[in-house]
């Protein structure tokens, strides 16, 4: 599924190529993430609808190991789903298969787009994951993961899940959240844009 949306990503003139060109994403950041591209079932629209796929995957000694894919409808449809996910998906934490063990820095952020928008920006020495942008991720993972770490970041926009995320973690943890300037709310993908 993976794969096959992957592939549907390089069609010319694509809906998916647009949005993503929009969140200012470009080809190789999509490359990298496997973000594809599908026409996925949303039950509450009761049709199905335009989406870029979102694949949750940790590499093990041998081979990617997919936990989630996560589809973020792109028609802006007011009567239907933004998100929906496929069937069995398990969200732990989004960005893993890109964790270098040598990084010092993690930035733990909300929102997969928010961790694309980072990662390609790729500061040398930080990992970027994401607990996802309906503030998923497993507590036990966060902990064992940000103990790698001599410096970590979280940043989601409500500053109570900044310190909700905090308190998972063990060693000191900065928190930051995204500030709303003139209405807008200014998260990671809008400082790329």
């Amino acid at each position: 599924v993976m794969d096959t949306a992957a592939d549907a990503l390089q069609a010319p003139d694509l809906a998916a190529q647009e949005y993503l060109f929009a969140r200012s994403l470009n080809p190789s950041t999509w490359e990298a993430w496997h973000i594809g591209a599908a026409m996925v079932y949303d039950p509450k629209a009761k049709r199905s609808r335009p989406a870029i796929s979102i694949p949750w995957y940790y590499m093990d000694a041998q081979r990617e190991i997919i936990t989630a894919i996560k589809y973020r409808f792109i028609d802006n449809d007011p009567d239907g789903l933004r998100y929906t996910s496929a069937p069995g998906s398990i969200f732990v934490l989004y960005g893993a298969w890109s964790r270098i063990n040598s990084d010092k820095t993690l930035l733990l952020v909300e929102g997969e787009i928010n961790a694309l928008s980072l990662w390609q920006c790729w500061p040398v020495g930080v990992s970027v994951l994401s607990i996802g942008s309906e503030g998923g991720g497993r507590p036990d993972v966060i902990a064992k993961i940000t103990a790698h770490y001599k410096n970590v970041f979280v940043w989601c926009d409500d500053p109570a899940r900044t310190l909700e995320y905090k308190a998972q973690i063990i060693q000191p943890t900065r928190g930051l959240q995204s500030p709303i300037v003139d209405g807008v709310k200014i998260d990671a993908n809008t400082l790329l844009q």
